[in-house]
């Protein structure tokens, strides 16, 4: 049975069944926007649970295998946008995901297509990177702050990514323990939706005041997880050089 949405709003937050926005990847997506591929699947369907626990594998599965260019991904793209890898056809090559989703399907015998939208490949590439070698919360310092963003987005697009990226620092600093505690629970479980209704209030210091924007606990895993990265990981210096 699905969840109901969350609904937040300026200043206070509330539960409803309306339809949820931003992140998730519930509607066609413009396909210049898309990270996609082929891979194998067994026949019948998946479900939302296996749906959401093979591509959070494949980012676990990218993140370990190249973690170099997750970094630089995630350090030259925003929620819009993205630089294009030198010497790749696509991102998706960049990023090993045909690699990463064959090794997910080994077995299977029915082809099928699987698209990824470019703010939900960040979330979940931003999760991995920040839980690799952080097996437990460990709290900023007082005077900690978020580095500044760089943006890719342009025209009409970079008002959207710019806000979206001040919406998600805004959950880092406002409750970077609840943002943690939801990046280690299971895609949808229970303990998932019930770590993302823990960030209500967050979500509704850091919406303007008068804006509603519903939500589920995907989207807000994946806001908590950009701004978590942006926070913790952002701040340190690569370890290479270039593009890896």
């Amino acid at each position: 049975m699905a969840r109901p949405a969350l609904i937040a709003t300026g200043a206070c937050c509330l539960i409803s069944s309306a339809p949820a926005l931003a992140h998730d990847e519930q509607h066609p997506l413009n396909p210049e926007s898309q990270i996609g591929t082929r891979f194998k699947q067994k026949p019948n369907s998946l479900d939302e649970a296996q749906r959401r626990e093979l591509v959070n594998y494949v980012a676990l599965c990218v993140q370990k295998s190249v973690p170099q260019r997750t970094d630089w991904y995630l350090r030259n793209s925003d929620d819009k946008s993205y630089v294009k890898p030198k010497g790749s056809h696509n991102i998706g090559t960049f990023l090993v995901v045909d690699y990463c989703l064959g090794d997910t399907m080994i077995g299977a015998t029915k082809e099928r297509g699987l698209s990824t939208s470019q703010s939900a490949m960040r979330g979940l590439l931003a999760e991995q990177a920040y839980l690799a070698n952080r097996r437990t919360y460990i709290a900023p310092p007082p005077d900690s702050v978020v580095p500044a963003r760089t943006f890719v987005a342009t025209g009409d697009d970079l008002p959207i990514a710019r806000g979206l990226a001040q919406f998600e620092d805004c959950i880092a600093m406002t409750d970077p323990a609840g943002a943690d505690a939801l990046l280690r629970t299971k895609p949808a479980s229970i303990d998932e939706d019930t770590a993302a209704r823990a960030l209500a209030p967050a979500l509704g210091k850091c919406l303007p005041k008068g804006q509603t924007l519903s939500f589920t606990a995907q989207s807000v895993r994946s806001f908590a997880a950009e701004g978590m990265w942006q926070r913790f990981v952002a701040p340190t210096a690569p370890s290479y050089t270039g593009q890896p």
